[in-house]
C-alpha cells in the first residue's frame, strides 16, 4: 500500500482502516513494518506513506487518511491466497489552517505511563500519519523526550514534540 499526497505525488504518512466483506475490522497479519502500529482492522504506513501487509483471501475495503485537514482515499479489492495486490491511495489537503496548529496537549503510552495501547515506538509513527503538527508527551511521573525516536525514523518535519510530564499527587494530575 503506498500513500501519496495527489497534488504533488510525495509520499504521506497515513492511517489505514481495514474493514473485510462482512464490514468487520479485518485481521491484519505480519506487517513488513514491524515497528509501526497495527490492531484488528488498523496499520499505520511507515514514514514514507507505505505499508506491506497480509491479509486472508478474501474482499476488502480500505481507508486512508491523515488528519482532519486531509481527504479520506477509499478503495475496493479481491485478494486470493498467495495474491499480492498494491494499492495506491492519494489524499487531497483540503483545508487551509495556515496560521493555526493542528496539537495533541495530553499524549500518554504503554511505555512511559503503562497504561493505554502504543508504545513510543508506534507514537511517534502515529502522531506523523495522523497529522499532529504539535505532540505534548504527558506521560505519569516520566518525561518523555520522542526527538530521539522521530530522528531515527526520519519524522522530524511531520511535528514538532515537546517534553512533558503528567505529575501525579494526592491533589490530581499536573501536567
Amino acid at each position: 500500500i503506498q500513500v501519496l499526497e495527489a497534488a504533488s505525488g510525495a509520499p504521506l504518512p497515513a492511517r489505514l482502516n481495514i474493514q473485510d466483506a462482512d464490514g468487520n475490522l479485518a485481521e491484519v497479519y505480519y506487517p513488513a513494518q514491524v515497528s509501526v502500529p497495527v490492531r484488528p482492522g488498523i496499520a499505520y504506513t511507515d514514514i514514507k506513506g507505505r505499508a506491506i501487509i497480509e491479509l486472508a483471501a478474501g474482499h476488502y475495503e480500505i481507508w486512508a487518511s491523515h488528519g482532519m485537514e486531509w481527504s479520506v482515499a477509499h478503495q475496493s479489492f479481491t485478494i486470493g491466497n498467495q495474491e499480492t495486490q498494491p494499492i495506491v491511495l492519494r489524499l487531497t489537503h483540503e483545508v487551509d489552517t495556515q496560521g493555526f496548529v493542528a496539537a495533541d496537549t495530553h499524549i500518554h503510552t504503554v511505555t512511559g505511563s503503562g497504561h493505554g495501547d502504543a508504545t513510543t515506538w508506534e507514537r511517534v509513527h502515529s502522531l506523523a500519519a495522523e497529522g499532529v503538527e504539535m505532540a505534548i508527551a504527558t506521560d505519569h511521573n516520566h518525561h518523555m523526550d520522542y526527538r530521539p525516536l522521530q530522528k531515527q525514523i526520519g519524522a522530524e518535519a511531520w511535528y514538532t514534540p515537546v517534553i512533558g510530564n503528567e505529575v501525579s499527587t494526592d491533589l490530581g494530575h499536573f501536567n
